[in-house]
């Protein structure tokens, strides 16, 4: 072997050396969060309303399917228009992504993820119940973009210690201005160590 192909040969494997190993994507825990899949509604996600004001389309997504919502302005400047995944499984405590991708002509997109325990209702009945939200501070132009935001789940102090958080679902939200808004490409992943996406407070 000459010196030139020694030297080749050394660059190459000090390149090998220092080249990462590009890190595994933790699974999208959010069933079907590319809406893609489904029959009248979108498959993980809630039946869709009969008055057409949340619709399921087949393309016009980032890309592929989406969710719109069609809000007049007595649902926007009221309760607002919400649209829930279904459950998935968190651990109390842990750090997660939560991100999607919106655009909108008018309505202010405000999605949630809320996280569940089992706990008994004022009857006694042991059922999954709402200890935990996170709500985001997005806000979206009439162009597709992606919104990231980290939370971790976890009880109000008042209830450490009796409840562990140990499900969690998307809630789509919209609000304030009417119009049309869009959302595609949902997903809450398993936050990596070095992960510093900021949070609305930091939790």
């Amino acid at each position: 072997m000459n010196r030139l192909s020694l030297v080749q040969t050394a660059a190459a494997i000090i390149a090998a050396a220092v080249t990462p190993v590009p890190q595994k994507q933790p699974p999208n825990l959010v069933l079907n969060g590319s809406l893609e899949q489904g029959t009248n509604s979108p498959l993980g996600w809630d039946m869709l309303p009969t008055d057409g004001s949340i619709r399921w389309v087949r393309s016009g997504g980032n890309p592929g399917g989406c969710i719109v919502f069609t809000m007049s302005r007595s649902v926007a400047e009221g309760p607002g228009m919400l649209y829930y995944s279904d459950f998935f499984p968190v651990t109390s405590g842990r750090k997660y992504v939560f991100s999607v991708d919106i655009k909108t002509d008018g309505p202010v997109p405000r999605p949630f993820v809320k996280g569940y325990a089992l706990a008994p209702d004022v009857h006694g009945k042991i059922e999954r119940r709402p200890f935990y939200q996170r709500q985001s501070p997005f806000s979206a132009t009439d162009e597709w973009q992606t919104f990231t935001m980290t939370f971790t789940p976890k009880v109000i102090p008042a209830y450490r210690g009796r409840y562990d958080i140990q499900w969690a679902r998307v809630m789509l939200y919209a609000y304030l201005n009417p119009g049309k808004i869009y959302f595609d490409n949902v997903s809450v992943r398993e936050s990596p160590p070095e992960d510093d996406v900021p949070s609305p407070d930091g939790e």
